[in-house]
């Protein structure tokens, strides 16, 4: 039997793009998904429907820049995780 050199190596042969598409997305889901439970608090004590939409978008886009910004540039960018 002879060898197959047709082993998927996602770094190699999958589209680097598509790799910060599937993150932004992903990010994207877990900020309006934490909005979204944490916006219930807000309707309780009382905030109107207007209000809590403002709410809703600011705590959204809130999560989304903490990632973007802190998270990713600082922990994501160190030489040290390069070489994994």
């Amino acid at each position: 039997m002879g060898v197959h050199n047709n082993v998927h190596i996602p770094k190699e042969s999958f589209p680097k793009f598509l790799w910060y598409a599937i993150e932004f997305f992903i990010v994207v889901g877990v900020s309006v998904g934490i909005a979204m439970n944490s916006v219930n608090y807000f309707a309780e004590i009382g905030f109107t429907e207007q209000m809590t939409n403002w709410i809703f978008w600011g705590i959204a886009g809130g999560v989304f820049l903490v990632y973007y910004i802190p998270i990713r540039t600082l922990v994501f960018k160190k030489p040290i995780l390069k070489s994994i």
